[in-house]
């Protein structure tokens, strides 16, 4: 599965980052992105308060 984040969804509030377990969630200017460390655990979706990471 991929985790990806809704750019035009995304305020920045960083939460993603701090539950993120492998470290792959970073910020691009004022956006969170998602680098090649990703699992697809999925621990940030349901965390994201404005629903901006979906998993597919």
């Amino acid at each position: 599965m991929v985790v990806r984040i809704r750019e035009d969804v995304c305020r920045g509030c960083k939460m993603c980052i701090r539950i993120c377990p492998s470290r792959a969630i970073e910020m691009k200017g004022s956006t969170a992105f998602i680098n090649g460390k990703c699992t697809g655990c999925g621990s940030c979706v349901s965390l994201c308060p404005m629903g901006a990471i979906e998993k597919e």
